[in-house]
């Protein structure tokens, strides 16, 4: 029997994982549909029936979504789900799988956090398609990395919370030096400063 009440943290995790997503709610519900609900079981189902061979994207959005689904909500046994994916050769899985386990406050994963706050952040035509909605999407985990780390209140992160700020500005100071050609070339080129202030003020 599927579940009903649906959490807020659902949400909030579809938010990160499904942008830009026109409706949450029906993303949310779709898939709820497919899966039947949102135990422990049903996340654990999910991660074992979208491997990374699995073609479908849609597959692989849900894998996403419950790897992150777990961390906001919180399961005790939820961290022994997701450290196997922290290793994984996909950049997605490894973000959002860790992003998750720092939102269940897992020790192990800080420094993992601290180094993906950094990752590329002066290139951000690495990120998979060479594309503004890549980086975006990548820019938009990062800020809440940001938000992760300085709730967390661990001193060892203020280092490179003070870094991503320095690069934030270098990037926005000489964004041609980072793209490698004039970045008011780029179609998304406005919307790639407002990444970068949008990060700073997370910071």
């Amino acid at each position: 029997m599927a579940q009903t009440d649906r959490p807020e943290a659902l949400l909030d995790a579809a938010q990160l994982i499904f942008q830009p997503a026109d409706d949450v709610e029906a993303v949310v519900n779709n898939f709820l549909q497919r899966w039947g609900g949102w135990t422990l079981d049903v996340f654990a189902r999910v991660l074992q029936q979208t491997d990374e061979t699995d073609p479908d994207e849609l597959a692989q959005d849900d894998k996403l979504f419950a790897l992150l689904a777990l961390g906001f909500l919180a399961y005790p046994e939820a961290s022994a789900l997701l450290f196997p994916f922290i290793h994984s050769p996909k950049r997605t899985e490894r973000w959002v799988s860790t992003l998750s386990l720092g939102l269940l406050r897992e020790s192990a994963v800080c420094p993992l956090l601290q180094q993906m706050l950094l990752e590329d952040l002066l290139n951000p035509r690495a990120f998979d398609h060479d594309s503004f909605y890549d980086s975006n999407w990548y820019m938009v985990l990062r800020c809440q990395i940001a938000l992760v780390l300085g709730e967390w209140g661990n001193p060892l992160a203020i280092s490179p919370l003070c870094e991503a700020i320095r690069q934030c500005w270098a990037f926005e100071t000489n964004p041609n030096m980072y793209f490698g050609k004039p970045a008011n070339s780029f179609e998304d080129y406005d919307s790639w400063i407002i990444d970068y202030d949008r990060l700073i003020d997370r910071l």
